[in-house]
């Protein structure tokens, strides 16, 4: 392989030499970069100041021998597999990164504001556990019902609610392990005519002050067993309360 000599810039065709035919620079050897760690670079010595001296055999010499000047020459495509497995690294990164970005939006949307009371009621209907769904009542509902028997008529009134809808399903169905499927229908905050007619029929002084708004949502709950399939819809009527919270007024099937 050829020599250019860094001094003269002559080529000089025996590889074996030590120093340069036309000026009589020394060579040195080309080799790895010191330890960077990169490995993408090779180390080219070169000297620059040939002084013009000549030794005691007629070969001249160059006084920067000593320190060669050294400069590094980036090699092309060294780095090309380190590159693409930062690049497979950064994508799975990114692609972790936005799962857990989408699974935090749906589930703040899932289970916040009134989709949470939504979920809370599909919950409970499902479990047929009456108790947890009037937990969830609003407080007009409970300040307007009787205290004095532990609010009992507004427990009686859900379950008969409940048992109406799975004692239809059984017997369309023919059994009692079916699953349901809840698709909601209808999904709209009540319209100024709307909120002006529930209001008014609301027979209870403080109302004003406790309910900000309403919502009404009807569901298709749809229960299948061993192939056969059947459906209730049920409507509820959310209201929005203290601190913002949405609350269960009523459900009835439809």
């Amino acid at each position: 392989m050829a020599k250019f000599c860094g001094a003269c810039g002559t080529r000089n065709d025996d590889d074996n030499a030590v120093r340069c035919s036309n000026c009589g620079a020394f060579f040195t050897t080309a080799t790895n970069s010191p330890n960077n760690g990169s490995g993408n670079y090779e180390e080219i010595n070169f000297f620059n100041d040939y002084s013009g001296n000549t030794d005691d055999k007629g070969y001249g010499y160059n006084n920067a021998a000593a320190n060669p000047q050294v400069n590094y020459q980036y090699i092309q495509g060294a780095d090309k597999n380190n590159n693409s497995v930062g690049k497979i690294v950064k994508i799975v990164i990114s692609l972790l990164l936005a799962a857990v970005l989408f699974l935090g939006c749906t589930v703040i949307y899932e289970y916040t504001g009134y989709r949470a009371v939504l979920n809370y009621f599909k919950r409970h209907f499902d479990d047929y556990d009456y108790a947890k769904i009037v937990n969830n009542y609003s407080m007009v509902v409970f300040e307007t019902a009787n205290p004095d028997n532990n609010y009992a008529e507004l427990d009686k009134e859900a379950k008969d609610k409940l048992e109406g809808v799975f004692s239809y399903f059984d017997e369309e169905l023919g059994g009692t392990n079916y699953d349901m499927k809840f698709k909601i229908v209808d999904n709209h905050i009540m319209s100024d005519d709307e909120y002006n007619d529930f209001m008014n029929d609301l027979d209870y002084d403080r109302k004003s002050e406790i309910i900000k708004d309403a919502r009404i949502v009807d569901y298709k709950i749809t229960a299948s067993l061993d192939g056969k399939k059947s459906s209730a819809n049920i409507e509820l009527i959310l209201t929005l309360e203290d601190e913002n919270k949405w609350k269960i007024y009523s459900f009835d099937e439809k």
